[in-house]
């Protein structure tokens, strides 16, 4: 199964320029379309899948099946973007973690 990988602010946690991958959970790791593993926007993505099929002579219709299977699985369309708040906390018995906590959270009369 192929999944699609959401990195934005994964890498950089104040970077909000969209960024994702495509993962195949049955040989667990990244998929790669022309020596490329990310990408920015679809665009690029389907420049570098093109070169990728072209590469491997895969015949047209192959390609479009692959590009129709991966544009029903590309996400940026629905994602709705937020402004967010990183809260660390440190657990000496259970390590550090992080917690993504949105705005809304803190209601409109915390005081920062």
């Amino acid at each position: 199964m192929i999944r699609f990988i959401n990195l934005t602010g994964q890498i950089l946690i104040d970077d909000t320029e969209p960024h994702f991958a495509w993962y195949d959970t049955i040989h667990s790791k990244f998929l790669e379309f022309n020596e490329g593993q990310d990408w920015h926007n679809w665009s690029d993505f389907h420049e570098d899948l093109l070169a990728h099929c072209f590469t491997k002579s895969m015949i047209p219709a192959d390609t479009a099946q692959l590009i129709l299977r991966l544009e029903k699985l590309y996400q940026f369309d629905d994602i709705v973007r937020t402004e967010s708040k990183v809260t660390k906390t440190a657990d000496f018995d259970k390590g550090v973690s992080s917690t993504m906590v949105e705005d809304d959270f803190y209601g409109k009369d915390k005081k920062t």
